[in-house]
């Protein structure tokens, strides 16, 4: 990771670097979650500085040691993967001369590549970091959206018993695009989630301090090929952009470019071509649900209430009165505005004919019988939580329910959910209520704003 300079002072992405300290020095393990061209890289760079960490944990920051792992260093999504560059995390974390104990770990992970072996290793490493140096470890996991999504459950459950067996000493810091929940149901981790459930921190754009600072150093550099560009120029893109790093940065080189005329700078923006390319990388990087609440938005219709909360996480959207949102930048606004309307997903049941559609087509593969009699109760009672018990009795009736357990019916629900589900990372139809049972939502549950 490259260096980053001394032009951020302390204060810089205060609103996120206090509340992310602030977990750490509790010992609670926590999720960032953030839009693409975000400014991501450079807040990790400034988190890992000396001075910073200083500021924020004061006499705890001797002790404490970030292991930055960016997981697309990964050999391989998999357990030994993930342990390996655990170990490796540590490795570069430590200071040179205390470094051999761990190189030996990480030199017999790679040689037997046994995922066991790894495991075992990390939790030496840890035994040795945190019970005989006393020092408090964070793994700062790094573009963890792949590995949270396809490691095994047993894995993601291995690290919570990594946490558990050094709590308070050990967290995690993820760094993903997009809420956990929204990138694999709860249900499949439940142990690993529990850690970050209620600690999710947005990677929201610049605040106004740090967007002008950052205006500012990037004109300094900029400084012979601005020299024609309107004298309130930072005013502008600061508005323009809404504090997005990747926008700032295509606004300034448009400027050095072509000056526009007073009266059109939002239409000067939209036809740069490095403007449209950062609103389409954000806007590819969304959850079509995501997309379409923009859309609706810029529209000036209500998003829906779950799509609401995750665009407010992000940054992506505003609320500046009790009903009453924007989106954050008036050049996303204008391109989400321009994309082709999208409708919202639905699901129609038949049961005379025993078809089933999404979004107006017919499922690409049938349900079995129980799945259709299953699917058919839950559309018969859309809305509404039906428990386990009252499913068996009316897909299993009367002897037929006899040794019928809660693990047939999950397994029944996965199935149906692979045939009728858009997006396999996401419900959007058939969700669970832990300890309750199952409701299938077919027309969008949208709050007025």
């Amino acid at each position: 990771m490259p260096e980053i300079g001394p032009e951020h002072p302390i204060t810089y992405r205060q609103e996120i670097a206090a509340p992310l300290f602030d977990r750490i020095r509790a010992g609670s393990s926590c999720a960032v979650v953030g839009a693409a061209s975000m400014g991501k890289s450079r807040l990790l760079q400034f988190l890992l500085r000396a001075e910073v960490r200083q500021h924020y944990l004061g006499a705890d920051a001797a002790n404490t040691l970030l292991a930055w792992a960016d997981c697309n260093r990964m050999a391989e999504i998999s357990e030994w993967g993930l342990y390996e560059l655990l170990l490796t995390a540590l490795v570069e974390a430590v200071a040179q001369e205390e470094r051999e104990p761990l190189l030996q770990l990480r030199r017999e992970a790679i040689l037997e590549h046994n995922a066991l072996l790894a495991q075992r290793n990390v939790e030496i490493a840890l035994k040795i970091l945190c019970q005989e140096e006393e020092l408090r470890v964070v793994f700062i996991l790094d573009e963890f959206d792949e590995s949270y999504q396809y490691l095994s459950e047993q894995t993601l459950a291995s690290l919570r018993s990594l946490r558990d067996m050094n709590k308070y000493w050990l967290t995690f810091v993820l760094f993903t695009r997009d809420a956990l929940d929204n990138l694999r149901s709860p249900d499949d981790v439940q142990t690993f989630y529990e850690l970050f459930s209620r600690n999710h921190i947005g990677l929201i754009p610049y605040s106004n301090d740090d967007a002008q600072r950052v205006i500012a150093q990037q004109a300094a550099r900029r400084i012979h090929q601005l020299s024609g560009a309107p004298t309130n120029y930072a005013l502008h893109v600061c508005e323009l952009s809404g504090g997005h790093p990747g926008l700032i940065v295509a606004l300034l080189h448009g400027l050095t470019c072509s000056a526009p005329h007073a009266e059109s700078w939002q239409e000067w923006a939209l036809h740069l071509p490095g403007v449209l390319e950062e609103c389409r990388k954000l806007w590819e990087g969304l959850r079509v649900e995501e997309r379409r609440a923009l859309n609706h938005l810029a529209h000036k219709m209500p998003p829906r209430y779950t799509d609401k909360q995750s665009l407010l996480l992000k940054g992506l959207i505003i609320q500046q009165s009790e009903r009453e949102l924007r989106i954050f930048s008036p050049l996303v606004e204008g391109y989400a505005a321009a994309q082709s309307a999208m409708p919202e997903a639905t699901l129609e049941v038949d049961a005379a004919t025993g078809r089933v559609y999404v979004n107006g087509q017919p499922t690409a593969e049938e349900l079995t019988e129980k799945e259709f009699a299953l699917l058919v109760y839950l559309y018969e009672n859309r809305g509404a939580v039906c428990s386990v018990g009252d499913i068996i009795s009316h897909v299993y009736p009367g002897p037929e329910g006899d040794g019928i357990f809660d693990n047939t019916v999950t397994a029944l629900i996965g199935r149906i959910r692979k045939k009728i589900e858009p997006d396999q990372n996401h419900w959007r139809f058939l969700h669970t209520h832990r300890g309750r049972g199952y409701r299938l939502i077919v027309e969008d549950e949208v709050e007025k704003v």
